[in-house]
Formats: C-alpha cells, sequence, structure tokens
C-alpha cells in the first residue's frame, strides 16, 4: 500500500481512516508564573515548611535566593517570611538596606525546632510543588492532537538511518497512541538507535515539575 506521506498516522486499525478530534489551543502551552499563593494552589502552611526546611539545610540565605529556591516571587512570600519573623522563627542576621528581599534570614532556635519536625514528616525541599489538577490540566494541554505524527516527518526523523516503509508503518500508530510501546528484538540490532531517533521528531518542550503535591503530600 502506498500512503501519502502528509497524511496523518492513527491509533485505528486502519491507517488510511480519518478522524477529527479537538485541537489543543493554538501555541504551545507555558505554565503560568503565578502573582499570589491562591494562583500557586499551594497552602500558606506549605510554603511556610518549605521556608523553614530550606534555611535549616542552607543556614543563611538572603530573601530574593529563598524565593528562586522555592520557585516563587519574593512578593509571594514577604508576608509569610515577616509572619514567621514575629512568631520567632527566623531572624535576620544582615541586611543591604534593600529591604527584606536583600536580607539574610536564618533560622530561631525555635524555628530550627520546629524544621526538624517538618524534616521528620516530609524531608523534601526544594521548588513548590505544583498541585495534582494543575499538573493534569497542564498534560493534557501538552498532549499532542491526534494525526499529529505523518510519515514525512517519521522519514526526516530516520533519515540517517536506513528503514523500511514497513517498520515506519510499525512506528508511527504506536508513536500516535501517546502511550508507552515496547520495542523488542535480539542484542545489537539497534533497538536503542531507533528509539534515540524518535527524539528527531518533535522538539516542543514538555514542562514537568520538580514536584508535584496531591491532598496534602509531596509527591
Amino acid at each position: 500500500m502506498i500512503r501519502d506521506p502528509n497524511m496523518p498516522f492513527s491509533d485505528l486499525v486502519n491507517l488510511d481512516d480519518a478522524v477529527a478530534f479537538e485541537q489543543k489551543p493554538d501555541g504551545h502551552p507555558t505554565p503560568p508564573v503565578p502573582e499570589s499563593l491562591e494562583e500557586a494552589g499551594i497552602a500558606s502552611s506549605m510554603v511556610e515548611q518549605l521556608i523553614l526546611k530550606a534555611l535549616y539545610y542552607q543556614g543563611e540565605v538572603v530573601g530574593r535566593e529563598l524565593a528562586r529556591d522555592l520557585g516563587l516571587k519574593f512578593s509571594l512570600i514577604e508576608a509569610l517570611i515577616e509572619n514567621m519573623k514575629r512568631a520567632n522563627l527566623i531572624g535576620v542576621k544582615s541586611s543591604l538596606g534593600m529591604g527584606a528581599i536583600s536580607s539574610k534570614f536564618m533560622l530561631t532556635e525555635n524555628g530550627r525546632d520546629l524544621a526538624k519536625e517538618y524534616i521528620g514528616q516530609c524531608a523534601y525541599s526544594g521548588k513548590v510543588p505544583v498541585p495534582l489538577a494543575q499538573y493534569a490540566e497542564m498534560v493534557r494541554l501538552q498532549k499532542q492532537r491526534d494525526g499529529w505524527l505523518t510519515m514525512a516527518a517519521l522519514r526526516e526523523a530516520y533519515k540517517h538511518m536506513t528503514v523500511t516503509d514497513e517498520l515506519l508503518n510499525a512506528i508511527g500508530p504506536a508513536v500516535n497512541a501517546g502511550k508507552s510501546f515496547l520495542i523488542y528484538g535480539q542484542p545489537g540490532n539497534g533497538k536503542t538507535f531507533l528509539a534515540e531517533a524518535l527524539f528527531n521528531v518533535d522538539e516542543t518542550p514538555i514542562y514537568v515539575p520538580y514536584a508535584i503535591e496531591c491532598q496534602g503530600m509531596i509527591i
């Protein structure tokens, strides 16, 4: 069978069937930068725990660097830091005179004890996690539309290899299905080389969070 090189693959049994699916939004989806903790979807108490753990592990941290380590704008954690200062959990060791963003923070004894307690419950320290619902929505937006892969695109990806149309007709539907698939064969017959060539099919960036929050737990 000769197929049009611009005809999209589908994961149907009959590769020549054309099926209309909902298209993803124009352009490449990009995670929005939260302007508030509400937009971030994370409870302030979890952010406070991450601040304490960051200071526990690092010792002394400047405000802007602390925000960078959490993956948030400093304006989103400034009020939390002030509350923690009033609660005698953190203190200011020094400042460059440009406000809290340039201050160097450290834990008090009370803050260190509380940080140890939080670390005993969850040792994760780093970027503020993304809520599971937001992650699921981003995955949906990043999913390729059905029929995005064409024979022409596959041939371009495998142009550095000698492959048959029969092999490409087997790979195409598997890739287009958007699910895991297995390439099997004898050792040394090119399975890895074949799989690595798929990186040439699409260079669209895929956004993956550092961590995910679900029901108050960090994954």
